[in-house]
């Protein structure tokens, strides 16, 4: 992906949560990493909890957060399916923004969503990012293949099977909108931005 993608990518999620964030806000992101999305919102909020499974990310990520001195952020070494344990509560705001394709399956991103959800204030939402599109998966499979038959000589190494991430129907979450009643409304979007890439082209964000 190219720098212009990347930064598209991180101004996606501030676009479209910076009008539904204050400086009272409280954040939770399953996924932090590196600090994408959360060096662009947390100077908008009052609280930011992130949590990763990397140990090694996370003190990367904790050397950066104290270089630019910011002092609202709390890491936590904590895997997705432990964050009922998670020691803050009351969240306004939970982010999973393009960790989900990494999930087993189903039924480990209910677990993780019914966790979310219990530590979530009475009002509140979850930004979910980048997931990829099942409807779309074929396409973007065959679409790989053609790229890596045409650009081997280029020396680029292209990942074709895609039998272990995660993709997910939009129809999935309307249904959980019907079986969990604290889901008022789900809304879905595609990437914001001008550069075409295959998080454009075959993912979403709800």
């Amino acid at each position: 992906l190219s720098r212009e993608v990347m930064d598209e990518y991180g101004d996606n999620i501030l676009k479209k949560l910076a009008p539904r964030v204050d400086r009272t806000t409280r954040v939770l992101e399953v996924g932090c990493a590196s600090g994408i999305s959360m060096f662009r919102l947390a100077p908008l909020v009052g609280y930011y909890h992130g949590t990763d499974l990397s140990a090694e990310i996370l003190r990367w990520t904790q050397g950066e957060i104290e270089r630019r001195g910011m002092k609202n952020i709390r890491l936590e070494h904590r895997p997705a399916h432990e964050l009922g344990r998670v020691t803050e509560r009351n969240f306004n705001v939970v982010v999973i923004n393009s960790v989900m394709q990494c999930f087993s399956g189903l039924n480990y991103l209910r677990s993780v969503l019914r966790q979310a959800i219990d530590l979530m204030a009475d009002d509140g939402l979850i930004f979910l990012g980048n997931i990829w599109d099942q409807e779309l998966k074929a396409q973007f499979v065959r679409e790989l293949e053609e790229f890596q038959r045409t650009s081997a000589s280029h020396g680029h190494r292209t990942k074709v099977d895609r039998s272990e991430d995660l993709f997910i129907a939009r129809a999935f979450w309307t249904d959980l909108q019907g079986e969990w009643p604290e889901i008022a409304d789900v809304e879905f979007s595609t990437m914001l931005g001008q550069a075409e890439s295959e998080l454009s082209r075959f993912g979403y964000d709800a």
